[in-house]
């Protein structure tokens, strides 16, 4: 499946979330970073976080939600729903500013009809820096996190 696919099914979910739930969620992971950096990079699935207050109060809700768009909860533990061979992992921005430094109310917010918020270049290479801290991304997803590292500092060198 391709990233613009992926896209449009992120883009189905954050209207879902704006209209029901009042939430402005965050394109977050490989494919947001796609979209930051204006390149396709090869994504396995989308990652979806949404307010804290939110996650905590309407999961309930978030699933039903989900169910309605054709969505199966395939792992409990790790919020992942799953539509044919889309997977979509969804959790919440609470943790942002202690992992990484970024404050997810400071993120762009994008669209006028579907509204998102999204991490800017700077704000992804610290996510991914904090990433090779954390124990079990770095155990992990180490070797992805490097890559996502260094394809973010050759486009900052692209650009100067």
């Amino acid at each position: 499946m391709e990233n613009r696919e992926k896209l449009d099914a992120f883009l189905e979910i954050a209207g879902c979330f704006n209209e029901t739930l009042g939430s402005v969620p965050i394109l977050y992971g490989s494919l947001g970073l796609s979209e930051a950096l204006s390149k396709e990079i090869v994504t396995s699935d989308i990652d979806v976080l949404v307010e804290v207050y939110i996650f905590t109060s309407c999961f309930d809700a978030i699933r039903t939600l989900m169910k309605e768009m054709g969505y199966m909860l395939t792992d409990t533990d790790e919020n992942e729903f799953q539509r044919g061979s889309l997977r979509v992992g969804i959790s919440h921005d609470g943790d942002m500013i202690d992992f990484s430094g970024v404050n997810p109310g400071e993120l762009t917010v994008v669209g006028n009809v579907v509204r998102y918020r999204i991490l800017n270049i700077q704000q992804y290479l610290k996510t991914y820096k904090a990433s090779l801290v954390d124990g079990y991304r770095r155990d992990i997803r180490g070797k992805r996190d490097s890559e996502k590292i260094a394809l973010i500092r050759s486009h900052f060198n692209e650009i100067k």
